[in-house]
């Protein structure tokens, strides 16, 4: 169980009663803003906070979820500037952070995105190999409210990019895509992914456990039989006894 850095409903308390209340609005994200400067000395502004969001990783080897979140926490969305080569660069981020871990995701304009109810996937290319990750949120306000930033953030970067070429000043190298293709084609084909509403969803204690389902059945099998010779020892030797 993770250690939230924050009172789950404090966010609730302080911000949505109008009477009684202990803290104003600016006094409240003041303080947010120096519990994230805290964990991430690199911070400059604070757009958003959720209380309480889990993420997993996808296993493009195994075509399998990771059976636990590797961070669950306290969501911040912020800018942040760190100083590369004696120059200042700043880049729109959201980070997970509790108080053993601290997980940051730069947002880049090549990042794939999409949502699904309370769940929000994203790919990222690290050392020129795809990594998925899916977010898991409490409700699926909070997950729209991300998704809507990270879709402002990703355009602005793209806009800026072709400013960019344009007048000449730095050669970035950005996905051409077709613009009558899903933004989102790519993720859902590593995915196997046909429509938004078949998402293969990776476990969450949000959600109700669903028993096993064929696919799922499917690549556990293949997986076994590939690389368990004990498993394949015993189900060579039930078709052999049932041939005799």
């Amino acid at each position: 169980m993770f250690t939230p850095i924050l009172n789950p409903n404090s966010s609730s308390s302080s911000t949505n009663t109008k009477s009684n209340s202990a803290i104003s609005l600016s006094q409240y994200q003041s303080e947010l803003s120096k519990i994230l400067h805290k964990h991430d000395p690199n911070a400059i502004r604070l757009y958003d906070f959720i209380n309480h969001v889990k993420i997993f990783t996808y296993n493009l080897n195994t075509s399998r979820w990771g059976d636990n979140p590797i961070i669950e926490g306290n969501l911040f969305v912020y800018k942040r500037q760190e100083i590369i080569n004696n120059h200042p660069y700043q880049s729109y981020v959201f980070s997970i952070i509790n108080k053993e871990q601290i997980f940051i995701q730069s947002i880049t304009s090549g990042m794939l995105e999409q949502i699904d109810k309370q769940c929000l996937f994203y790919e990222v290319m690290k050392n020129d190999k795809p990594e998925i990750f899916s977010l898991h949120f409490l409700n699926e306000q909070e997950c729209l409210r991300l998704h809507k930033f990270i879709y402002h953030c990703i355009q602005k970067l793209k806009e800026q990019q072709s400013l960019s070429i344009t007048t000449g000043a730095h050669q970035l190298l950005t996905p051409v895509t077709n613009s009558n293709e899903d933004p989102t084609l790519s993720l859902k084909r590593l995915l196997n992914i046909s429509s938004q509403n078949e998402l293969s969803l990776p476990p969450s204690e949000f959600k109700q456990s669903k028993p096993m389902n064929r696919e799922h059945f499917q690549n556990v099998f293949l997986h076994l039989i590939q690389n368990n010779d004990e498993f394949l020892d015993i189900i060579h030797q039930a078709c052999f006894s049932s041939s005799t």
